[in-house]
């Protein structure tokens, strides 16, 4: 009887543990996933270059960590010019902004990316000379490039940049020539860049690349518009000439529709956003210029549009090598307008974009999150008290859920972090994970990594209770007592 006893305690020491396994299974599969949703705190103004200091902006951003960035832009010096600019975010703290290599030309920088810690390439148009450019920064000095090459065209201009880890890069702009525009395309390796290429489009298709993404030991692909609408070209490993066209659908009947930046987690698997529509050039929402009576092209190529009613967004996923249907981005209830910049993936499925809304007449940032595919509506970047409007022009992952975003307002240069960086010593409420330093290999397993230790604490410490007192009441009902 007493050995049935025991192993009555036994069996319900059992099923005791089990709900308790399960309860603290469904703890940790409910925890909120916030690591992977940005969650972007207001912007905050970056100091602009004190020499050049009039209509300063940023127009990209590239991470090599979470809250270590090189944001560039430009800024116009009250007389005549205009000169690229740059600013590093250091543990979540951004410097003040200085011009670009002691302002040894004017211009505008446009693209970033870095494959190593302060181990960037930029990109951009030298307005004194009228070309293209490709600047190296290498831990504080700067090796400018003015690139050869498209002769025969005019205002040859490179919008973006993308490197891989292992120092090579490639970069991609538009040139004008006498029968209509085209595609260009330089690289860099080996300490050297390769004279400007044209896609292999003809002028008349009046092609443009806006921007590229490069994956490790594999090739590029690049995406703008041309006469059918938006566009994605590719190119091999180590070659600047941009072939194999195809044209992406659009979501809606709008005319002039256009892709402005790709983000590539694998060779094949990239994601691509724009938008359609005609973007104004004389509205009231013009708030910013680069310098003044800037011409409404000019405006054009600053991101710097009139956003009533008249754009919308979209984003296309390639998936193993196959372009998907576009879809229309989901704007803001309270949105009117809504057009996207940039987007920056971690893993295929997994992407965060950045733009700009019209909000109740007012000019803001937005950001919307892709998980397992799927856009989620776009959510508004608050506007800090002593800020009228905001322009997000540029975005950097490094982690699910952790970017960083850049743009100009009414304050200036103007950065914002998702999550928030803070200094270790600062109390918290944030995730654990949201402070790891490297990137999951998986969305995975940042989802199983949130609050995972205490769960198994938790349960390592009641699976040894039960048991412990399982054995122990076992042993003493099943030896009898000396009499």
């Amino acid at each position: 009887m007493r050995y049935a006893q025991a192993t009555v305690i036994t069996s319900l020491a059992t099923l005791l543990l089990a709900a308790l396994m399960t309860n603290a299974a469904s703890v940790g599969a409910s925890s909120p996933a916030t690591s992977n949703v940005p969650s972007f705190t207001p912007a905050v103004s970056v100091t602009a270059p004190g020499s050049v200091a009039q209509y300063p902006q940023f127009n990209a951003v590239s991470c090599w960590s979470p809250g270590e960035c090189l944001a560039v832009g430009s800024a116009y010096d009250g007389l005549s010019s205009t000169y690229p600019a740059y600013a590093l975010e250091a543990s979540g703290h951004w410097g003040p902004a200085q011009v670009i290599d002691a302002g040894h030309f004017p211009g505008w920088a446009y693209g970033v990316s870095c494959w190593a810690q302060s181990q960037c390439a930029v990109v951009g148009f030298a307005s004194a000379t009228n070309t293209a450019f490709g600047i190296i920064y290498r831990a504080g000095s700067w090796t400018d490039t003015l690139l050869t090459g498209m002769d025969l065209y005019v205002y040859p201009t490179l919008e973006s940049v993308s490197c891989r880890s292992d120092g090579s890069c490639v970069a991609v702009g538009v040139a004008s020539g006498v029968s209509g525009s085209n595609g260009i395309a330089t690289t860099f390796s080996q300490d050297s860049w390769s004279p400007l290429t044209p896609t292999s489009l003809s002028d008349s298709d009046v092609s443009s690349l806006r921007g590229v993404s490069c994956v490790n030991q594999g090739g590029c692909t690049a995406v703008g518009a041309d006469a059918s609408g938006p566009l994605v070209m590719t190119a091999p490993l180590g070659s600047p000439t941009f072939t194999n066209p195809h044209t992406i659908a659009g979501p809606t009947s709008q005319p002039r529709a256009r892709l402005l930046s790709v983000s590539c987690s694998t060779a094949s698997d990239c994601t691509a956003i724009g938008s359609a529509g005609a973007y104004g050039c004389a509205g009231d929402h013009i708030l910013h210029a680069s310098t003044p009576k800037a011409t409404c092209a000019t405006k054009r190529n600053q991101i710097g549009f009139d956003y009533v009613n008249n754009v919308s967004g979209f984003a296309v996923d390639e998936s193993n090598g196959t372009w998907n249907t576009s879809v229309a981005m989901v704007q803001n209830a309270a949105a009117s307008g809504s057009g996207p910049t940039s987007v920056s993936c971690t893993s295929p499925g997994y992407c965060v974009e950045v733009g700009t809304t019209l909000v109740n007449n007012v000019d803001q940032g937005a950001f919307a999150t892709e998980i397992h595919g799927v856009w989620n509506r776009e959510s508004l970047v608050t506007l800090a008290q002593d800020q009228s409007y905001l322009y997000l022009n540029g975005v950097s992952c490094t982690q699910p859920g952790g970017c960083t975003a850049v743009g100009f307002g009414s304050a200036g240069m103007m950065a914002t972090d998702s999550p928030a960086n803070v200094p270790p010593t600062t109390p918290t409420t944030m995730p654990p994970a949201t402070l790891a330093t490297t990137a999951p290999t998986t969305p995975s397993a940042t989802l199983a990594a949130t609050g995972s230790n205490e769960v198994l604490l938790l349960v390592g410490s009641l699976v040894l209770t039960v048991l412990g007192l399982a054995l122990v009441l076992r042993r003493r009902i099943a030896i009898p007592r000396a009499e």
